[in-house]
């Protein structure tokens, strides 16, 4: 899956509306970026990531079914409903997360 990741990363990005994205597909752990003593460093759990890992599902299967399918809908259409809804959410979840735990108030 993470080849996967490497190579839709940038077609991701291309379509990400700013400023509504973290890395999806962070280099490097939390807590190797944060001191240990951070109540944040616990914060493991990526939401776009998985809004990342549809988007490679979603282009999976359209060119599953440019191969098999002459009627199709194009690739704009497909993630329309990713990028104006899904992916825009999932990054709310991880500021909340991300802020909420470095204040205590939420326990992840």
């Amino acid at each position: 899956m993470h080849m996967l990741r490497s190579m839709y990363l940038p077609a991701y990005n291309c379509l990400v509306r700013l400023p509504y994205s973290l890395d999806p597909f962070p280099t490097s752990s939390p807590s190797e970026t944060q001191s240990s003593t951070s109540p944040c460093s616990n914060f493991t759990h990526y939401h776009e990531l998985v809004t990342l890992d549809r988007f490679i599902s979603l282009l999976a299967h359209k060119d599953c079914l440019l191969d098999t399918l002459d009627l199709y809908l194009p690739r704009e259409e497909a993630c329309k409903d990713l990028f104006d809804l899904l992916q825009p959410k999932s990054h709310l979840e991880d500021l909340i997360a991300e802020q909420g735990s470095r204040l205590g108030v939420v326990v992840l």
